[in-house]
């Protein structure tokens, strides 16, 4: 563990370029409730990993999925953690 202290001391001294990795905001699809945050992480980054967005220009990606794949990640994360409870 002492290993990935140093590293993350080392990381967070480290000085990055924006010419090099320049911040963009996007518009991206918004939770309704506080409560889906964590379920919006989760699609964002299984989304981006399957097609990461190419062109970093284009900032208007309102429209990436709908709400109600949103409805149906948190169904399949439900179904998920019942199926390996022991308490079933």
């Amino acid at each position: 563990m002492g290993g990935m202290r140093t590293s993350w001391r080392d990381l967070s001294e480290m000085v990055i370029d924006p010419k090099l990795l320049p911040v963009r905001r996007l518009k991206l699809p918004q939770q309704e409730y506080a409560e889906d945050s964590g379920v919006f992480l989760l699609h964002y980054a299984e989304l981006f990993a399957r097609n990461p967005f190419m062109d970093m220009r284009v900032t208007d990606h309102g429209n990436w999925f709908d709400k109600k794949d949103i409805t149906k990640k948190r169904d399949r994360i439900r179904s998920v953690i019942y199926r390996h409870s022991p308490l079933k």
